[in-house]
């Protein structure tokens, strides 16, 4: 009798489980030992779910209201060929905030996220008849697919806000810029030349430039009594402080930062290399009717009538005038004395208005990295740059060659390559950073209107010309 009635339990047991197991959706029965009658879909739905509510558990009950209407999609029969609920799995994705975040940001995850529920109930809820503490391969495999997944929809956003702290760095490097020309200013009651140019183009004797000059602004005062004001910039001893590495003058998204080089051009005696910088001082901007025409040396032929027109030169231009005792030449080209070029400017002369003129922007490449911005070569444009009114002036490398339509050089223009000698690029997503007379930083983006950019070069130029952000 006693047998007996052990039998009888273990089979009313038995048979009470298998209904809970086909018709109530508990976790234990649809999770721990689901049926075959139960779609992968609902249970991979549901699988996260539990997980997402009590950290990947597999026997935790559900208790979070939004999962209540799991319950039916787990009960009814596959064969019914109902459609999909979207509200049902709607709240399954918005158990978690991640998920919620995730969705809509670079596109519609809806339907990944489906498949990552799919695969995730596959491999959790394998159907086995007997239950493992053990990993199957196929559990495996799907997790390190999950993981994959991830990985590459993380990736980008990583990428993108390392970018982001980068740009703000160099914004930050802008803005110590600004204070630093602000305080020689204060203190000289005028401002640093752009740079010194006593000569006719190619090998003038040149001096001292901006970036040297507000060194002692900048916390590098013992480096600047270095530098000879009564010597020409390459000479021996000033060629030394040119290799000195200035983090300052760096901009991090800028990859020949540290870098060592000999210029393309200018006067070089003996191969002489210089260190890189980032950023280029805005001397005005271009007059390109006749011919290349910029601030920042002296070559009056290349302008109408063969005189520079002073309504386009910016705060930081070259002179031609004594600076720091340097001697100046008695040189006079196509009938203009080098002393036409003026001397340092005062924040009083910008008549267009400090918060309408450009004082500092970037420029690299890597594509002919001898044609980059070196801080201490004061020659011609390798510290100072024009803006022209080409769109290809802004935002393009020099180039490779002629032909090299990714660069300035090999993009259609006026005046081959000379223009893209003098043009602004910088390495950050859609634009550069821009100093502002009135020691703001602005990031302007690539695509914004030339002509009003040009237009922001000048400093009595009487244009009226905002470009924002």
């Amino acid at each position: 009798m006693y047998a007996n009635h052990t039998w009888h339990a273990n089979r009313t047991w038995q048979a009470n489980r298998t209904w809970q197991a086909r018709h109530i959706c508990t976790p234990k029965a649809c999770v721990a030992r689901p049926k075959r009658s139960v779609g992968v879909v609902r249970r991979g739905m549901l699988a996260l779910a539990l997980a997402s509510q009590r950290g990947f558990s597999r026997t935790s009950p559900i208790v979070s209201p939004k999962l209540a209407n799991l319950r039916n999609l787990c009960e009814k029969p596959l064969k019914t060929k109902k459609k999909f609920d979207k509200t049902s799995f709607n709240s399954i994705r918005d158990v978690r905030s991640p998920l919620k975040w995730f969705s809509g940001y670079w596109f519609s995850l809806d339907w990944v996220l489906l498949t990552f529920y799919c695969l995730w109930g596959f491999g959790i809820m394998s159907l086995r008849k007997t239950r493992s503490n053990a990993f199957t391969l196929v559990e495996l495999l799907v997790v390190i697919a999950i993981i994959g997944i991830l990985v590459g929809l993380l990736l980008p956003a990583v990428q993108a806000a390392r970018e982001a702290a980068r740009r703000m760095s160099c914004s930050n490097n802008m803005k110590q810029l600004g204070l630093a020309l602000h305080m020689h200013h204060d203190t000289q009651r005028k401002l640093p030349p752009g740079g010194t140019y006593y000569g006719a183009c190619c090998s003038p004797p040149t001096y001292t430039n901006w970036a040297i000059e507000i060194l002692p602004y900048m916390e590098q005062s013992a480096l600047y009594s270095q530098y000879r004001q009564n010597e020409v910039n390459v000479s021996t001893n000033n060629n030394l402080v040119g290799q000195k590495r200035i983090p300052a003058y760096e901009c991090p998204s800028d990859l020949l930062n540290g870098l060592l080089e000999v210029p393309a051009s200018g006067p070089r005696p003996g191969g002489q290399t210089w260190m890189h910088g980032s950023y280029r001082a805005v001397s005005g901007k271009m007059n390109m009717t006749i011919g290349h025409g910029a601030w920042d040396s002296f070559e009056p032929q290349l302008w109408p009538n063969s005189r520079m027109d002073p309504n386009y030169r910016s705060f930081l231009h070259a002179i031609g005038t004594s600076y720091n005792g340097a001697p100046v030449g008695n040189v006079t080209v196509s009938g203009q004395p080098v002393s036409s070029l003026g001397g340092p400017e005062k924040f009083g002369s910008a008549t267009d208005g400090l918060s309408n003129t450009l004082m500092v922007g970037e420029y690299t490449s890597q594509s002919t990295t001898s044609r980059a911005t070196f801080w201490a070569y004061t020659y011609a444009s390798y510290n100072q740059s024009s803006v022209g009114a080409e769109s290809r002036l802004y935002g393009k490398p020099y180039g490779v060659n002629a032909t090299d339509t990714k660069g300035c050089w090999g993009t259609p223009g006026l005046y081959g390559d000379q223009p893209c000698k003098r043009a602004f690029n910088a390495y950050h997503t859609g634009g550069g950073n821009w100093l502002i007379g009135d020691g703001s930083v602005r990031f302007i983006s690539t695509s914004v209107d030339i002509n009003l950019l040009q237009n922001m070069a000048t400093m009595s130029g009487g244009e009226v010309a905002v470009v924002g952000e």
